[in-house]
């Protein structure tokens, strides 16, 4: 079995390259924590024949074949994948301005005007059912202001069939300009109890007292894009993305990375990640002739292929629970190291 360096004996090249790994694995989550408090952090600079996430791409996230973004993979289902640059007609109702750009739909608005995207098409989910667990990413809103009067806001909200609305998140100013990044959400839907939890990032429910009373049971409910400017020389945007929920059923999904093609063959690796298994799991392998053949590997470990290759792929199959679900936030291959 493949451990530490056992203590007054030679070390073989297995433990070798595993105590490599352990460094590869340390070095790699303080460049990750870096880039998240905003420094520019690539371990490129540090490691040769390297496959990692782009963490400076805003591509679109995709638990089929995709980098990840900086917002994390998890096996989910998706409502809309923002992935043509084409508002989806059977998803979302546009009220005056909206564009969509392969990462999120934008909705903006000028002078008087208020603009929406409302998902209450065919193929959009319904918010109205109880127990639903759903992932919104609030990506960007942009407010300018003349102070004379008229408010610039931008919101997502839960609206009922009937006009009623339950706000998750609002940006509003009535003077000068704003931007920024609000996040992602998880919201907890409880219609049983009227309430909705509101969690601030991926993992945590947040509050369960938010009322949702005001949104009629047997309505559908829908999630809206609002950009409102009430003044001229007013304007407003809001932009969103990774529209992800779980519906009470276990889901099992692949993140597959994308291809790394080597000078020469692949003959070994070491994979490091930064994850949250929670109650599901994750389990890892790696190919070395683009994705023809995977091979299972433990994460920090010296990983020998069988089957060589010069393009190599990550892999992650994901399987969560009907309440929790592990979580691949990075992720990052170091390939023929000796």
């Amino acid at each position: 079995m493949v451990g530490s360096i056992e203590s007054g004996q030679p070390a073989d090249a297995d433990e070798v390259m595993d105590a490599l790994g352990l460094n590869f694995k340390n070095t790699a989550n303080l460049l990750w924590n870096a880039t998240l408090l905003g420094y520019d952090a690539d371990l490129v600079a540090s490691f040769l024949n390297l496959q990692q996430d782009d963490l400076d791409d805003n591509s679109q996230i995709d638990t089929t074949n995709s980098d990840i973004d900086d917002t994390p993979v998890f096996p989910a289902a998706v409502m809309d994948n923002h992935d043509d640059s084409s508002i989806d007609a059977t998803i979302w109702t546009i009220v005056n301005t909206a564009s969509e750009n392969t990462q999120d739909i934008i909705v903006s608005s000028s002078g008087i005007q208020t603009s929406t995207a409302i998902a209450d098409g065919a193929s959009s989910l319904d918010l109205n059912s109880d127990g639903l667990v759903f992932f919104v990413k609030f990506r960007s809103f942009s407010l300018n202001a003349s102070g004379a009067g008229g408010d610039s806001v931008a919101s997502i909200s839960i609206i009922d069939g009937s006009g009623n609305s339950v706000i998750i998140n609002e940006q509003r100013i009535s003077s000068g300009n704003a931007s920024g990044t609000p996040g992602t959400f998880r919201i907890n839907i409880n219609t049983t109890g009227n309430t909705l939890g509101k969690g601030t990032d991926i993992t945590s429910t947040g509050d369960t007292g938010t009322d949702i009373s005001s949104l009629v049971d047997g309505d559908v409910w829908h999630l809206r894009i609002l950009a409102s400017s009430s003044f001229g020389g007013t304007t407003a945007s809001a932009s969103i993305s990774f529209e992800r929920f779980i519906d009470g059923v276990a889901e099992s999904d692949n993140f597959i990375s994308s291809t790394t093609t080597a000078l020469g063959t692949i003959t070994n690796a070491i994979l490091v990640v930064s994850d949250d298994t929670g109650a599901g799991s994750i389990a890892y392998t790696l190919s070395a002739d683009n994705g023809a053949n995977y091979e299972s590997v433990t994460p920090n470990q010296i990983h020998r292929f069988t089957n060589t290759g010069t393009q190599l792929k990550m892999k992650a199959a994901m399987v969560s629970t009907t309440t929790d679900m592990p979580i691949l936030w990075h992720h990052a291959t170091t390939y023929n190291y000796y």
